[in-house]
Parts: structure tokens; C-alpha cells; sequence
């Protein structure tokens, strides 16, 4: 494509933009034929199906390509600048060329690959002001096709890189169901790495500091197990674990009539149906029994599984000197093949001057310049995610949940210290994160004795401070902490004191023998184990032929949640790898490796308890109560405890009145009138009745939030409510587009501190829809 476009201006003598596109596009797509091999050299068997089942694919599902060439020449004349073109003409002019890869391979049914790379480049130019003085000069007669040359000679080799990345997926599931008796296994892997190069920009200054590299990697791993289908192995487990034929016997039955009244006088259908359950009751009698189910199906409990863990790295390099040619990489040797395929090299501090440490191997790769100061970066992140699905009787499931998440991040800045030891170094190195696990704190959160538990955890600072060091009891360095007996470099506000003690106080744990370690974060708390939460309901007592006229549904619920988090985690600048026993000078404690400015604590039961049920004539009962508590502990400031605890309780009515006759709102109901008056469609003609929904709604909530201060006999509340709502409501649907709602609603609100006052609210009101509809 060719544009070539002018512009007139009474400044600008002539500005003429001239503008080149091209672009070619490939696509090549071919069907799948797999290879089997083995597919008719053994018998088929369904125990050999792992063998007969291999396959491979030995081309590409598809592969696409991609380029495009876009150049733009701008000359621009200005008037009043002199006739000289040097000074009166202004030259801007780009030449880019992108290209871009895709490929789609399946390797195998099971495995497959998909490659995408895109490379974007610039065809650089000679400077256009000095090939125009080098004409006016007479040392070249045709600056076109000196330009000309130029760009051709930097179009066979392949321009020049701006920025190049590429992206690579791998997903593998296992052919669990090519084996025997594992069909009940899914199991899944993925695999994707990208990798990115960025150039620095053409300046000296800039080009002295290099160009950025970047790679990610993320993996992840999926497991299912369907317990059920190996109980389908045994068709007496089978047998136990179907659900009744009863309505299926009936549809069969149902069938059976329709086809009776059909023209077919013989009826042999039904007859063929009538023997059929015949024999399926004679199959009944000889299958398991009613007392054997009620015994062996709670030993089927386990239902389902799925387990799901992800790992996330990325890694940035900043100051990388070599350039990008294919995939990336400067003749195949930097960044080096595991770079590119995401793989993330090992920057641990430990291992500095080591063959381990690669910065410091491929130091030749990275910018000498003082000027360097963008830090080189490591993100992780891990996330574990379970679930248990148990079954011990009909309509009762049990979900387990664990869930695990960290994130760990990495900065320091490597560079040439050109004024100490002349050599390359790591600079600054920080670490920060966070951190959350399911957890569970259930033996303390019915404890009313609040003050008691604060208690505790003060009490259990000096038990884990005497275990921490064998210094005797009141060798503190600090008067305050020797006088309350802890022994040297383990005070009062230690982080390795603190914290095991929090977590010993509120968990309900011994602190004679939970763990402990004197770097507690990294060590311990980092690595604590995920926690069971659960979740059961239970919907089967409405199927129990004593409530089955009853009810029409019943619902029980409940269910524990609770999560340990550390918001940020991050490195003691203080702390010394060399010499660990530093001390801050303030406190005279020892130095930890990790920073935790504060640890909260959450659990909730949602519900403790929960019935929702309905009945045969439509009336609808619900009942909640729940509990929570939330524990926030923070450390460095004020060594401060801000516990919330909550109780409420929910409960609700509803009933639904068919044909109710509100005679100012439908008229007098006349059987005459039905019959006589046409209906409208999509509503009911004049006088006839109406539904009725009353619903009931009552809540009471307590909450209050206390805060502790460590060594202060001061636990004042800083905030609560006590608060009680009664809800009362009735609508009236007139018509189908006219309904009408009559509510009340009373709040009253009592505080906790000095600072509220009680307050009343109550609002009432009829609401009046019209649907247009």
C-alpha cells in the first residue's frame, strides 16, 4: 500500500507525509492423523489398552507466519527560515518491520504444545539532514539511493531488534483411562514460559545501561479422583451405592399406558413391560438388602477429590549488554537456552561467588556502567488448593477445603562496584511477601474469658524465650526485660518470642512444646501446614416417610471457615547473615531475618447452625446462628491486640396465601363474573383473587472489638454494637403487572463505648410495582 498525502499552512511551506505498508500472512492447517503402532499388532483388550493406545503425531497441527512492513517519510519545509534547505527543512522518518510465529503441535492425544513467538524490528536509516549535506557538498550525487542501499542492506539482515518475546504451553494429561481399574483418576499438567527482550533506547547514554530480559514460568498441576466409579467395579458395591428404581419402574409404567391407548389393540409393549418388571423385582429380591445398605453405604463415604497446585516465577534483569537474534538469544549462548524456556536462575545471596550464583557467572552479560541503579527482581507465588467431597449417608455431604497461598519476592541491585572491590556485587538484597493458609483456632474461640486468653500469651513469652537460648532468666541487656526475667537477646517484644507465643495462647496449644526457632518466620510460620475447613448440609429429612407429608424440603447447614494471614512479610535491613547474634540497639534483642509487621487470625461459623425448611402448605421457616472472631496482632509499634467477636442470630418466616380476595383491590368475586367476562391476556380478568406473600424477618447481632496492650493492664473496647431488626412484610401481587408491598421495618442499635448513643430507627411504607412487561 502506497499514501502519499500534503498539507498547506501559512508557516509550513510544504509537508509531504509518504507512507509504505506491506504485509504477508501464511497460514498452513492439516487434520490430525495419529500414528498407532501397536494398534493392530496385539489382540484388542481392555487391559492392554495402554499398549494398543499409543500414539504420536509426527507434524505440526498448523504453523503461521506473519509480516508487515510499514515506513513512513515526513519532510516538512518551513517559510521564513532561509532558503537553505539545512535550516528550513525538518526530516521524520520510521521504518518498522514486525513479524510474529505461531505453531500447534500435538504430539500425542495427550500431549500438546503451542509456540507463538513476535519480533519487532526497526529498519534503521541514514540520518536524512546529513545525507542532504553530503549532497549539497557534492560527496554524493543521489541521496536516494544512498538511502536506498542503506535500507536494503539492513533489510537482509533482518533490521534491528526493538523488542522480541515469545510464549510456549505445554498440557499433558495422563491417559489414566488407557489402564485398568484407573479410570476413576483424571490428572492434568500445564507448562507455560514466556520470555522478553526489550533494547535500551539508541542513546549513548542509554545504551550504556543496557537492555531488559525477562522470563516467567508458571506450572500447575490438577488432580480428580472420583471415588464412585470404583465402587462401580464391584457390582454388589454397585448395587449398594444406586439410588432406588422406584420412579424409573414408575415412568416405565407411565410409558407402558401411553402406549395403551394407542391404536395397537395387542398391547404387546405393555406386556413386554410387565414382564420386565417382573423380573426386576425377582433381580430385587436376590440384591442386597435394606439392613446391608443401612450397614456398608457409610463405608462409601468418600465421593470425590481435587487437588489443584500452582507455582508462578518471573525474573527481571535489567543491564543485559548481548543482543537478540534467534529466539531471543545472541548466538544461542545468552541468556542461554534454560532462560528462554523459563527456567529461573538461583540469585540466592548464600550462594554468592559460587557456580551456583548465576549473575555473578554471567557477569561479562551485564552492564559495567556506575550509572546502573534498576534493581534485578524474582516474583514466586504458590497456591495449593483441596477439596474433599464425603458422603456418609444419603442427601449428607461433608465438603473439606484446604487452601494455601504465598508469595515471595525478590530484590537487589547487581552491578560493578568500580570504587571498593572492583568486581561485581549484590546490592540491597530485600525479600517480601505474604502468606495465607486455612486454619483453625477452634479451641478458644467459645472462650468468654477474653482477658484470661491476653493473659496467656503474655504469660507464654517468657516459656518460649527460656527455650529459645540456654542464657539464664533475667540476663537481659535491658533493665525493663531483665526485671521481668527473660534471659539475654530474647526480650518482651522479640519477634521469636512473640509470635510462637500469640499463636500457642489462641490456638489452644502448650507452650512448653509448640515449635519453636529463633529465625520463627522463615523457619516455622512460612511453613505451617493448611488446615481442614468444612461445610455439611444435610437435605434428606424430608425424604423420611415420618416428615415426608410434612415437609416439602429441609435443609440443615454448617460450616467453618477460618485463615491465618500475614499481609507482608519482608527482610530486617539490620540482619546479618555473617554475624546473626547483632543486636538492635533500642531493645537489645536479636536481630530476626524477617520483618512480620502483624499476623491476623479470622474464623467464622457461617453458619454454627442452619435449618431451612418448607412445608406441604407452602409455609417456609429459617433459623441461623453464627459466630466469628477476627484476631489482628501487630508488632514493632505498639505490640497491640484488636480482637472482634460477633454472635447473631437470624430468623425467618414466609407463607403464601393462593386466592386471596382483598375486595377494594379486586372487586366482588362472582362466579358469574369469571365465567361471563373475557380474560385479558397475561392477567386475570376483573374480581378474581390474588397471591399473598407474607414474610417475617427478625436479627440480633452482638459485636465487640477489644484492644489489648502488652504489659498494660488495659483492655478497653474500641468500637461494638448490639443490634436488633425486625422486618415484617406483605405483598399482594394484584394483577400480573400490578403488585403491591406493605413493610416495616424497625432497627435499634445499642453501642458498646461512650462514643455512640442507642438510636432507633423505624420506617414503614407501601410500595406500589407496575410492570410494563
Amino acid at each position: 500500500a502506497y499514501d502519499q498525502t500534503e498539507s498547506r499552512d501559512p508557516i509550513i511551506e510544504k509537508d509531504v507525509l509518504t507512507r509504505h505498508r506491506a504485509a504477508l500472512d501464511y497460514q498452513y492447517q492439516r487434520k490430525v492423523k495419529y500414528i498407532e503402532p501397536f494398534k493392530n499388532l496385539i489382540e484388542k483388550d481392555q487391559y492392554l489398552k495402554f499398549i494398543t493406545g499409543v500414539n504420536f503425531n509426527p507434524l505440526p497441527n498448523s504453523f503461521g507466519f506473519s509480516t508487515e512492513l510499514d515506513r513512513r517519510f515526513n519532510e516538512t519545509k518551513y517559510r521564513f527560515a532561509g532558503t537553505n534547505p539545512l535550516f528550513n527543512t525538518y526530516f521524520n522518518k520510521q521504518f518498522l518491520w514486525n513479524r510474529s510465529y505461531d505453531l500447534q503441535w500435538d504430539l500425542t492425544r495427550n500431549l500438546k504444545l503451542q509456540f507463538f513467538a513476535d519480533n519487532q524490528s526497526i529498519i534503521d536509516e541514514p540520518d536524512e539532514s546529513k545525507l542532504l549535506e553530503r549532497e549539497l557538498n557534492g560527496e554524493i550525487s543521489d541521496r536516494a539511493a544512498v538511502r536506498r542501499d542503506s535500507i536494503w542492506e539492513n533489510i537482509k539482515n533482518f533490521g534491528r531488534t526493538k523488542a522480541y518475546n515469545h510464549s510456549l504451553n505445554i498440557n499433558y494429561t495422563v491417559p489414566t483411562k488407557d489402564f485398568p481399574f484407573l479410570d476413576w483418576i483424571n490428572a492434568r499438567a500445564t507448562y507455560q514460559a514466556s520470555y522478553s527482550w526489550n533494547a535500551a533506547s539508541q542513546s549513548p547514554f542509554a545504551r550504556s545501561l543496557g537492555n531488559v530480559i525477562q522470563n516467567s514460568q508458571n506450572r500447575q498441576a490438577n488432580l480428580d479422583l472420583d471415588f464412585t466409579k470404583i465402587y462401580g467395579y464391584s457390582k454388589y458395591l454397585k448395587a449398594i451405592d444406586a439410588r432406588s428404581g422406584g420412579a424409573r419402574r414408575g415412568a416405565t409404567r407411565g410409558r407402558g399406558a401411553i402406549r395403551g391407548n394407542q391404536k395397537d389393540p395387542k398391547q404387546d409393549d405393555q406386556k413386554q413391560d410387565d414382564q420386565k418388571d417382573k423380573k426386576n423385582k425377582k433381580k430385587k429380591k436376590d440384591g442386597p438388602g435394606k439392613l446391608e445398605k443401612a450397614l456398608i453405604r457409610p463405608l462409601l463415604f468418600l465421593r470425590r477429590a481435587r487437588l489443584t497446585y500452582q507455582e508462578n516465577f518471573s525474573t527481571i534483569v535489567p543491564g543485559y549488554m548481548p543482543g537478540s537474534e534467534i529466539l531471543g538469544m545472541d548466538n544461542f549462548g545468552s541468556p542461554g537456552w534454560d532462560f528462554v524456556l523459563g527456567l529461573q536462575p538461583n540469585m540466592e545471596q548464600e550462594d554468592y561467588f559460587t557456580k551456583k550464583d548465576w549473575l555473578y557467572n554471567n557477569r561479562n552479560w551485564i552492564s559495567s556502567s556506575p550509572l546502573l541503579n534498576s534493581a534485578v527482581s524474582q516474583n514466586y507465588r504458590q497456591t495449593l488448593d483441596g477439596r474433599l467431597t464425603l458422603e456418609p449417608i444419603r442427601d449428607f455431604k461433608v465438603t473439606v477445603e484446604v487452601k494455601r497461598e504465598l508469595s515471595d519476592n525478590h530484590l537487589e541491585e547487581f552491578r560493578f562496584d568500580s570504587v571498593g572491590v572492583m568486581d561485581y556485587t549484590h546490592q540491597n538484597p530485600r525479600d517480601f511477601g505474604s502468606y495465607t493458609i486455612t486454619f483453625a483456632a477452634l479451641k478458644t474461640l467459645f472462650n468468654d474469658d477474653i482477658a484470661g486468653l491476653f493473659d496467656q500469651f503474655e504469660t507464654n513469652r517468657l516459656i518460649i524465650a527460656s527455650r529459645l537460648t540456654t542464657a539464664p532468666l533475667g540476663s537481659h541487656q535491658n533493665p525493663e526485660d531483665a526485671e521481668l526475667l527473660f534471659p539475654d537477646g530474647f526480650g518482651r517484644t522479640s519477634r521469636a518470642v512473640l509470635v510462637p507465643a500469640f499463636l500457642a495462647a489462641y490456638t489452644g496449644e502448650d507452650a512448653n512444646t509448640i515449635t519453636v526457632d529463633r529465625d520463627y518466620v522463615s523457619n516455622v510460620l512460612l511453613k505451617i501446614l493448611p488446615k481442614p475447613n468444612w461445610r455439611l448440609t444435610y437435605n434428606g429429612l424430608s425424604k423420611i416417610p415420618l416428615f415426608k407429608e410434612i415437609f416439602q424440603s429441609v435443609s440443615i447447614t454448617h460450616g467453618y471457615r477460618s485463615t491465618l494471614t500475614v499481609n507482608r512479610f519482608e527482610t530486617k535491613n539490620q540482619f546479618d547473615f555473617d554475624n546473626p547474634d547483632k543486636r538492635d540497639p533500642i531493645n537489645f534483642n536479636f536481630y530476626s531475618r524477617f520483618e512480620v509487621p502483624d499476623i491476623v487470625i479470622q474464623e467464622q461459623f457461617s453458619p454454627l447452625i442452619g435449618i431451612d425448611m418448607r412445608l406441604q402448605n407452602d409455609m417456609s421457616f429459617r433459623f441461623e446462628i453464627g459466630k466469628s472472631r477476627n484476631l489482628n496482632m501487630s508488632f514493632g509499634i505498639d505490640e497491640a491486640l484488636n480482637e472482634t467477636r460477633s454472635d447473631d442470630v437470624t430468623l425467618g418466616f414466609g407463607y403464601r396465601l393462593q386466592d386471596v380476595n382483598i375486595g377494594f383491590l379486586t372487586g366482588k368475586r362472582s362466579n358469574r363474573g369469571r365465567q361471563d367476562r373475557p380474560q385479558r391476556p397475561g392477567g386475570r380478568g376483573q374480581g378474581q383473587s390474588g397471591d399473598l406473600n407474607i414474610n417475617f424477618d427478625f436479627s440480633l447481632s452482638d459485636d465487640i472489638t477489644i484492644r489489648h496492650l502488652l504489659d498494660q493492664d488495659l483492655q478497653e473496647p474500641t468500637r461494638g454494637t448490639k443490634t436488633l431488626s425486625i422486618l415484617p412484610a406483605a405483598e399482594y401481587q394484584v394483577n400480573r403487572q400490578l403488585s403491591l408491598r406493605f413493610f416495616f421495618d424497625y432497627r435499634r442499635t445499642v453501642p458498646k463505648t461512650s462514643q455512640g448513643f442507642p438510636r432507633t430507627d423505624v420506617s414503614s411504607g407501601i410500595t406500589v410495582r407496575f410492570s410494563l412487561n
